[in-house]
């Protein structure tokens, strides 16, 4: 999922995504290589609770097209058990380019900023490449790095594989590295409407003592 705002002041969302099959993004950590329609924008938002209750995530955001790239705004909303709520909001761009009919490369660059001082916490580089094995099957990888305030570097990335067995619903795994820590996550999306999806999945860290969590999301896509 890792930067300007539209004319219209619609914010955008930080996880670009292509609403199609074969489409990650959304929650999940391993992005496609994919774009919106042009013309095309979308809300969406997601709720992350760890197992147990120690740490639950809230997210809010939406995107547009615009022209060759899609533009976005995130906003996050992260508790621990023992401190108090922390608020975050970030900007994002992406491209993506098709190589052929089953291959596709693309860049994804974002920034996190905190609502309180130090403002600014990090920013992400992405490249992800979108390989379409089948008319149901498709995997995702991603190369990337998180640069974190103060000059300190992250190795970020995974891959990913969707397989969708009838048109409505898709069927995600990936395994993924994120702030130093690498996981694993499976999940499902479902079509409600042509424009609106349902979003759930649990993830697992692999590290010594790593905790679980499930998400549920929903994403609408519509006409600008």
């Amino acid at each position: 999922m890792k930067n300007s705002f539209l004319p219209s002041g619609l914010a955008l969302s930080l996880f670009s995504l292509a609403m199609q099959a074969h489409a990650a993004g959304g929650h999940h950590a391993v992005d496609d290589a994919a774009l919106l329609d042009v013309g095309k924008c979308k809300v969406e938002g997601w709720v992350e609770r760890e197992t147990g209750g120690a740490r639950t995530l809230q997210h809010a955001g939406a995107g547009c097209r615009v022209g060759p790239v899609e533009l976005g705004l995130n906003l996050d909303k992260e508790k621990q058990t023992t401190l108090d709520a922390a608020t975050s909001f970030g900007p994002q761009i992406k491209w993506a380019f098709s190589l052929n009919d089953v291959l596709s490369v693309g860049a994804v660059a974002s920034a996190k900023f905190n609502s309180q001082a130090p403002r600014y916490a990090s920013s992400t580089l992405v490249l992800p490449l979108s390989w379409r094995a089948t008319d149901t099957l498709s995997a995702h990888i991603n190369w990337g790095r998180n640069f974190l305030r103060g000059g300190v570097g992250q190795p970020r990335g995974g891959v990913s594989f969707e397989w969708a067995p009838i048109s409505d619903l898709s069927l995600v795994a990936e395994r993924f590295r994120e702030a130093a820590n690498n996981s694993t996550r499976i999940g499902a999306r479902y079509a409600l409407t042509p424009d609106v999806k349902l979003d759930i999945s649990r993830a697992r860290g692999l590290h010594a003592g790593g905790v679980s969590w499930w998400t549920a999301g929903v994403i609408w896509e519509f006409d600008r």
